[in-house]
């Protein structure tokens, strides 16, 4: 036994052992996720998102919000370029942007694991054994290292692709902390190059989510509370440079400009918060002990008091977890304040939890109530801690590890089941639904959803129950109006026209509510484009873009009815005037390309394809235009070398060998021309099989 549990010591403290045990456990835990969809904002922050497409955008993620037609504020431009270096090895396969979920949870527990190794010593005091502080801290990490990285509470931060910006701080935080500790070891040459890196990390982390402050907060709390080593000169130095390392992150926050207007979010009584803050401690606490009830769209119902019997019965599964969240709390203090072995530990863990709980816990107004992935951080405080509580017992660290490994399995097995509702749309909505998260953002996907597949009367039918329940919901009413519409039954056009008219007080009252209540204006201008009355399309545009100036959709339709109405070049200087301000916007080049093209200018259309060739680096129409053009004057070599570009982007597009075959006939290469057409061929065969 005493052999057993030395070679234990042993594995725990080779970093590489442990670094592969962690990576095999997540990637097997969450591997029903790889093969997922994009689900939710991933339609978007990897799909519509103009700025993960070229490493042009690499300084330009700075300057703008994470949803640049949303409502939010989140200033993440770090997940932008990690979507970036997805983009470039994986091509837009949502398996890869999966793979890297996985990767960056892996190397955050990882390094957690190495991080807590480092610190974790001198809290724990020695008692019978000479060594007992090292190694119980050995295993204390790996255990809670292990038990992080495959707990399903952080599903939504793993599974989800939009969610990995919490794993981003955990690894860049993480890196920082660790290479700080190892600058304080070497010598004087090497040490403030390393504390350079330090800071690049820090500020990485403070760039992937807003959240990274907390961790700032953390360092400074352990600096100070709790490493008893540093000298006063090496504490105030790190309060210096973490104090310009926020001023710099405060200038780059401020780099979008003003944000956008939103609807006021209601502020509930101070006394309710607090109600509030102890259900959702609760909430957590039930989540980390026993992670049944996992969906997004969490709700913690009212805090009382309630206007009759019927409300407070509405209301009793949400009651319990207050009084959970009290007991839970008052344990935590106990703990801290025992001076049973291990104190220090356990103060630890109730620091680290709280500093990041309570800026969740709804003392302050949040845009939810409850919210998985926000518990990434605080969760390694909450394990701590309980490590502290098990390791103080009589033989704890036997009792810490078997408890650890023993949890792991069950733990992991939950992970791969919840990681498959993320794998499938209509699984995640109808799952998030039944959990009890069936609020109007998810009818409303689920709608969306049933209008994809083409049912377009089962998304009317979801629609209009979600109308009976919310009936103000600008964008409910709108996708009503916009799913009459598609159903082309003339019976239905009025009511549809009565969803999709707004005046432009009402308007800008939506724009207030959702991003998206262009879109009625824009179908109602299509509608009356159809209806051959482009007069009263172009109006609804016009007025549409007093509120939404900055939407392509609207400028494009205008500028197509302008075209129609006018000519080419009346349409011309609209999409130049938006491309002004907008040299990232690969659309809006592309139709510029295309409007001076129609309109004989050749020259300013080689221009625009190329400047739209470098907005994405596998977008092949703007080089197979651009060897278009160059074909079309003659110049047959330099057509060639855009030609030959745009295969390399788009390898399996018959059209492209033979636009090749073309004009490598020009040049005289008949050889090359014939081998280019047998290549088209094949494709072409293999496309109807």
């Amino acid at each position: 036994m005493f052999s057993l549990r030395n070679n234990f010591k042993a594995f725990v403290t080779r970093s590489p052992l442990t670094l592969l045990v962690i990576l095999g456990a997540v990637f097997a835990a969450y591997c029903p996720a790889l093969n997922g969809q994009l689900i939710w904002d991933d339609a978007y922050l990897v799909g519509e998102n103009p700025f993960f497409r070229s490493p042009v955008f690499s300084l330009e993620v700075f300057r703008h919000y994470l949803f640049i037609d949303s409502l939010s504020v989140y200033y993440r431009p770090v997940q932008n370029l990690s979507y970036m270096l997805d983009y470039w090895v994986w091509k837009g396969d949502p398996f890869g942007y999966h793979f890297t979920n996985l990767l960056l949870h892996s190397f955050s527990a990882f390094f957690l694991f190495l991080l807590l190794k480092q610190i974790l010593p001198s809290l724990l005091e020695s008692n019978a054994e000479e060594h007992r502080g090292k190694d119980a801290a050995g295993i204390l990490a790996f255990c809670v290292g292990l038990v992080w990285a495959v707990h399903p509470i952080h599903n939504a931060a793993v599974a989800y692709i939009a969610g990995r910006a919490d794993s981003l701080i955990s690894l860049f935080a993480l890196s920082a902390w660790l290479v700080f500790l190892k600058s304080n070891g070497v010598s004087p040459r090497w040490r403030w190059p390393l504390r350079a890196v330090v800071l690049l990390a820090a500020l990485l982390a403070l760039c992937s989510k807003e959240a990274g402050l907390l961790w700032i907060v953390l360092f400074l709390v352990w600096t100070f509370g709790f490493e008893k080593q540093f000298s006063r000169a090496m504490r105030i130095g790190s309060l210096i440079a973490v104090l310009g390392l926020v001023g710099v992150y405060a200038w780059l926050h401020h780099l979008p400009g003003l944000a956008p207007e939103t609807m006021p979010v209601p502020s509930e009584p101070f006394s309710q918060r607090v109600f509030l803050m102890f259900k959702a401690m609760g909430d957590y606490t039930g989540l980390i002990f026993w992670p049944e009830y996992l969906h997004m769209e969490r709700s913690l119902g009212t805090s009382g008091p309630y206007p009759d019997l019927a409300a407070w019965m509405r209301n009793v599964p949400y009651e319990y977890k207050g009084i959970l969240g009290m007991l839970a709390l008052s344990f935590m203090a106990l703990g801290a304040l025992s001076r049973s072995p291990g104190r220090q530990l356990r103060l630890l863990g109730m620091v680290w939890f709280l500093i990041g709980f309570l800026p969740i816990s709804n003392l302050v107004t949040l845009n939810a109530q409850s919210a998985e992935h926000w518990i990434y951080m605080a969760s390694i405080g909450f394990l701590l801690f309980l490590g502290g509580v098990v390791i103080a017992l009589p033989r704890g660290q036997v009792a810490l590890t078997t408890l650890a490994l023993v949890a792991v399995i069950p733990l992991g097995i939950r992970t791969m089941y919840r990681s498959r509702d993320w794998g499938d749309e209509k699984r995640f909505f109808n799952q998030t639904k039944d959990a009890g998260g069936g609020t109007q953002r998810i009818e409303l996907n689920l709608s969306n959803l049933a209008t994809r597949r083409g049912d377009l009367p089962m998304a009317e039918k979801m629609l209009r129950a979600t109308l009976t329940q919310a009936p103000y919901s600008s964008l409910a009413r709108t996708n009503l109006g916009i799913n009459l519409l598609a159903q082309h039954d003339r019976s239905k056009e009025p009511e549809a026209e009565k969803y999709l008219t707004l005046t432009p007080a009402a308007l800008k009252h939506a724009s207030k509510e959702s991003p998206y209540a262009w879109t009625a204006p824009v179908t109602l201008a299509q509608l009356r484009a159809s209806q051959d009355r482009p007069g009263e399309a172009l109006s609804i545009l016009d007025e549409a873009l007093l509120v939404y100036p900055q939407i392509w959709d609207l400028v494009a339709l205008k500028a197509r009815l302008v075209q129609k109405m006018q000519g080419t070049a009346a349409a011309i200087p609209l999409v130049e005037k938006y491309v002004e301000g907008r040299w990232w916007h690969i659309g809006a080049w592309m139709t510029l390309a295309e409007l001076d093209r129609a309109n004989g200018d050749a020259n300013s259309a080689k221009t625009a394809w190329l400047h739209a060739s470098r907005l994405d680096i596998y977008n092949a129409k703007p080089l197979v235009e651009l060897a278009r053009l160059c074909a079309g004057q003659n110049q047959f070599d330099q057509a060639l070398e855009y030609q030959t570009e745009a295969i390399k982007r788009d390898p399996d597009k018959p059209l492209n060998y033979l636009l090749l075959a073309a004009i490598l006939d020009h040049l005289n290469r008949g050889a090359d021309s014939q081998a280019a057409q047998l290549h088209a061929a094949g494709l072409l065969k293999k496309v109807g099989q």
